[in-house]
Order: structure tokens, then C-alpha cells, then sequence
């Protein structure tokens, strides 16, 4: 998707699309890495509560 932003003769409705895209997958990363960082604390929890 980075590929669409290099063009700046390219359709602007392609270029809109590919802009949310990035946004949407932006954000879904930020939410992933939240996630994941949640699970490491609840294992360290689980392991220190054994």
C-alpha cells in the first residue's frame, strides 16, 4: 500500500483507499502491540501468583 502513495498522477480515489487502508492497519497494529503487551503482564501475574 506504501506503493500508492509514491504516485502522485495516480487516481485520487485509489490513493484515498489506500491512505484508510494504512490508517485502519495503523491502528490495528497500535491495538495488537497492546494486546500482546497485556498477555506478557498476565503471565508474569499467572507465574508469580504459582
Amino acid at each position: 500500500m506504501k506503493k500508492t502513495e509514491k504516485y502522485k498522477t495516480g487516481s485520487k480515489v485509489i490513493n484515498a483507499k489506500a491512505e484508510e487502508q494504512i490508517r485502519s492497519m495503523t491502528s490495528s497494529k497500535k491495538t495488537e502491540e497492546t494486546y500482546k503487551q497485556l498477555l506478557k503482564e498476565a503471565e508474569a501475574l499467572a507465574k508469580k501468583a504459582n
